[in-house]
């Protein structure tokens, strides 16, 4: 859509980074569940590609500023995501009840 290409993978292997073309690449979007590997990731892409706009997934609020300052310009923490949801779950069956 939009004459985007958009490559899933494992960035953790090499065939995945070349078939996604860092160095012309618009966005990555890194959701590796481990934060070391995460972090290895984005500082990888940004040497690569100064540039390129990362978002990323932290499984935990207290690596959301790590990511951030690993060069991802957007982190969404699982605990806060989660965390919303079940309180709008919540809100929303005692409004019922």
């Amino acid at each position: 859509a939009m004459g985007r290409r958009a490559v899933l993978g494992n960035a953790v292997r090499r065939e995945t980074l070349d078939q996604a073309h860092l160095s012309t690449a618009h966005a990555i979007v890194v959701t590796l569940p481990d934060y070391e590997t995460a972090r290895g990731v984005i500082a990888m892409a940004k040497g690569v590609a100064p540039g390129v706009r990362i978002v990323a997934r932290a499984r935990y609020h207290a690596h959301e500023e790590g990511l951030h300052r690993s060069g991802a310009v957007m982190v969404e923490d699982e605990e806060h995501g989660v965390g919303h949801r079940l309180g709008a779950a919540a809100l929303a069956d005692a409004a019922i009840g």
